[in-house]
């Protein structure tokens, strides 16, 4: 790989070294001095192999998804990272779907690892099997994210609806005795289900079962489409950004001017808030990623973002992008050194 492009490859877990203020401050006056739309290639932040799934969770939206449910081809993977990657990425290989469902996944981590990716992967580890770690491993995974909610089985299955935590947490255990040098972060996400949990235990267990960091991720409402019980209260109090006069306190959300996320059948979406694809760019196989960025969708949702028509937003893909609030998170998977922030949270 040549030193220019070693930056856009970088591992997620350098953002602990990050001045998290300064950080903060870059973003906001970079999104405070938008003056007109970045002329760039779209990074992929997301790149979905399937969005079938073996569990319930409270906290996803898929329950709602009315897009069809399947596997990317193969076909069209290959061409999304033949074609259509123009330079190296840190590649989350996930969507709403549990990944390791789809039969070729160790396939598509081994073509993203000899095109120069970063291969970055979540999964609840319910089919991480003794053969299937193997293979994932030996593809040359760089990162994963294990997904085990609570340090019980009550709180697990109470969360990860239809999931055994018995079976999850032998399958995980196995995984990170095998996992070489792939970086595994055991995550939980913090919502009232979970708080009861022991967080000096949690650390403990998973550490020493050969963890490589812990998370406790926020809850991403998806722009307020999923709530749980304690959100739905939250939200109440929460400002509501239709009312604000003239929304001059809010700014553009800086990832949907750089990237793009790519469900399983081609779509391209502006970010995972648009798990169900409401607002749909284009799809890959019709036309380039290249000319859906500079199509009419994708640079009208620009050009409400860049002019603060948040009004205008409403009329746009179920209102998501009008009444998210994700989008003030500090989230930098666009920034040249940060290409993948998906799970940002308290590092224990």
């Amino acid at each position: 790989m040549k030193e220019a492009e070693a930056k856009y490859n970088l591992p997620e877990f350098i953002q602990k070294k990050h001045d998290w203020v300064k950080v903060q401050r870059t973003l906001d006056k970079e999104q405070s001095t938008f003056k007109e739309i970045p002329t760039v290639y779209p990074r992929i932040y997301q790149l979905e192999p399937t969005n079938n799934c073996n569990l319930a969770c409270v906290m996803c939206p898929r329950s709602e998804i009315t897009r069809p449910i399947g596997n990317m081809p193969m076909e069209l993977f290959n061409r999304i990272v033949t074609q259509e990657l123009d330079r190296p990425q840190a590649i989350e290989l996930f969507g709403f779907g549990e990944s390791l469902l789809h039969p070729n996944i160790a396939e598509m981590i081994r073509t993203l690892k000899d095109n120069g990716h970063y291969v970055v992967l979540a999964t609840n580890g319910t089919v991480l099997t003794e053969e299937m770690s193997e293979k994932i491993v030996r593809a040359g995974l760089d990162f994963c994210v294990l997904d085990v909610d609570g340090d019980n089985k009550e709180v697990y299955e109470k969360v990860r609806r239809k999931g055994n935590y018995e079976q999850v947490e032998k399958n995980v255990k196995r995984f990170l005795k095998v996992k070489g040098s792939c970086f595994a972060v055991v995550q939980t996400i913090l919502m009232q289900e979970t708080s009861q949990t022991n967080m000096n235990n949690y650390r403990k267990e998973w550490l020493e079962a050969g963890a490589d960091e812990i998370r406790v991720k926020f809850l991403d409402t998806f722009a307020g489409s999923v709530m749980v019980e304690e959100e739905k209260v939250a939200k109440q109090e929460r400002k509501n950004f239709l009312n604000l006069k003239d929304n001059k306190e809010r700014l553009p959300c800086p990832e949907l001017f750089h990237g793009v996320d790519v469900w399983q059948d081609g779509t391209v979406v502006p970010c995972g808030r648009y798990w169900d694809a409401s607002y749909p760019l284009g799809k890959i196989g019709e036309k380039s990623l290249k000319e859906i960025w500079e199509d009419e969708p994708a640079r009208k949702l620009r050009e409400l973002q860049l002019s603060r028509d948040w009004k205008g937003l409403v009329e746009i893909g179920a209102k998501r992008c009008a009444v998210c609030e994700e989008c003030d998170l500090t989230n930098l998977r666009f920034l040249d050194d940060i290409t993948n922030n998906m799970f940002r949270g308290q590092y224990l």
